[in-house]
């Protein structure tokens, strides 16, 4: 019925079916299982045959995985965001500390 907003390349292409080691292993370095478990609602098993080459890795892990590390910095950038106030303050401390180091004093 809604076949027409699938894509037809990945449909018809045998090598969209299935995802590279390589790639898998580059998006889940740094990960622990139970996260990669947990992001992609996989058993620990299951995580575990894809790692050690028993299953094939589908497609859509890679595509899950770049949005979950996405969703990550921007959440990590939005929390540690510094705001016009901060960041002048910064820069006056900054620059009067430079001042006082060449001056001699503290």
């Amino acid at each position: 019925m809604l076949a027409f907003l699938l894509p037809m390349r990945s449909m018809n292409n045998p090598s969209r079916h299935w995802a590279s080691a390589v790639e898998f292993d580059k998006h889940t370095s740094g990960l622990p299982r139970q996260s990669l478990c947990r992001v992609l609602r996989r058993c620990d098993r299951t995580i575990r045959d894809w790692q050690t080459g028993r299953r094939p890795i589908p497609a859509w892990t890679i595509d899950t995985l770049k949005v979950y590390e996405f969703e990550r910095q921007r959440a990590w950038q939005e929390m540690f965001e510094i705001g016009p106030a901060v960041a002048e303050a910064s820069t006056w401390f900054h620059s009067h500390k430079a001042r006082n180091k060449r001056n001699g004093t503290t």
